[in-house]
């Protein structure tokens, strides 16, 4: 929705943003509005919006999927198929006419700056680390899925053929079946069949699994409990999920992506980086005794969420 008389684009007409479709939308959205960030409806916190007449003053680019080179996006998006390829094809076309109109482009990471940049576009950067529901000073609440028992591997996010999470069933392959863990894939599908694929090669393969969509509460849980929280991604745009389980899980491995990194320095806590294809080494690793997970003052990480609503609020015409 997004014409003269009607909610402003990305809002339920209050100024309240909705509810994106992306778990990491989710956050961006959520966490803005619990600092009192009131939408105006000359911004959009994504740039896959409706395009209106007048340009926007700010657009929010959360998704690299709508930057890459045309070489990177083939090359990802070869694994959809092709009602899918269409689709992203068709988002990324309103993205670049959103960003190019936009007085201003702001960012949430480094990495996200420079496929923009790439493009033409001099965004602005206003890096966020943590959900604002992870900034509290007390402990986070959780509580455990039903049906999880024993030892057992964490891959949290979206399952989609980018996050790999047939990585972690390659690396928990390397092991003698008696010593495998459970491997819990903590997601939904993304509309490309992946949860169904990854089910039936699981069965397959006879490695002990669980796939379910979690809470906060839950995920938090199986970060807290997990022997290990594997993010294996080949594209990441926010990387929550690294930051998340860098302040909760024991042990996090990782792929090496940019934004990885960017995150990780941010929280000055380093996962383990994973080859680029699984090895006995690093799945001997997860058999490896744990320490407890690092303690971190996430409160302080809380102020980006302000700083950001203030850049918006001060680049866009409500001043």
């Amino acid at each position: 929705m997004s014409s003269a008389g009607t909610p402003a684009p990305g809002t339920d007409g209050g100024g309240v943003p909705e509810r994106r479709s992306s778990p990491g939308g989710n956050v961006v959205t959520g966490s803005l509005a619990a600092v009192g960030f009131h939408q105006p409806a000359s911004v959009a916190l994504v740039e896959t919006v409706r395009p209106r007449r007048q340009p926007l003053d700010v657009v929010l680019s959360q998704n690299a999927w709508n930057f890459l080179s045309r070489s990177e996006f083939a090359a990802l998006a070869r694994d959809y198929d092709p009602r899918r390829r269409t689709l992203y094809r068709a988002r990324r076309t309103v993205a670049r006419v959103n960003t190019r109109r936009a007085r201003s482009n702001v960012v949430l990471s480094h990495y996200m700056a420079d496929l923009l940049t790439a493009r033409g576009l001099s965004p602005v950067v206003s890096p966020v680390t943590l959900p604002l529901e992870l900034c509290a000073t007390g402990p986070a609440p959780i509580r455990a899925p039903a049906g999880i028992d024993g030892p057992f591997v964490v891959v949290p996010g979206t399952l989609t053929p980018y996050k790999r999470a047939d990585y972690a069933l390659d690396l928990l392959r390397l092991l003698p079946p008696s010593e495998r863990p459970l491997l819990v894939l903590a997601g939904t599908d993304d509309g490309s069949g992946q949860q169904q694929r990854l089910s039936s090669i699981l069965e397959t393969a006879q490695v002990r699994h669980w796939i379910g969509s979690v809470d906060r509460d839950e995920m938090s849980w199986l970060l807290a409990h997990a022997v290990a929280t594997l993010v294996p991604s080949r594209l990441e745009s926010l990387s929550f999920s690294v930051a998340e389980a860098l302040v909760l899980s024991p042990r996090v491995m990782a792929s090496p992506l940019s934004v990885h990194r960017e995150v990780a320095e941010r929280l000055g806590l380093d996962p383990q980086w994973l080859p680029p294809e699984p090895d006995i080494e690093t799945a001997r690793a997860l058999l490896d005794p744990v320490a407890a997970a690092p303690t971190v003052d996430r409160a302080g990480y809380r102020q980006e969420w302000h700083d950001l609503a203030a850049l918006i609020a001060e680049r866009s015409d409500q001043k």
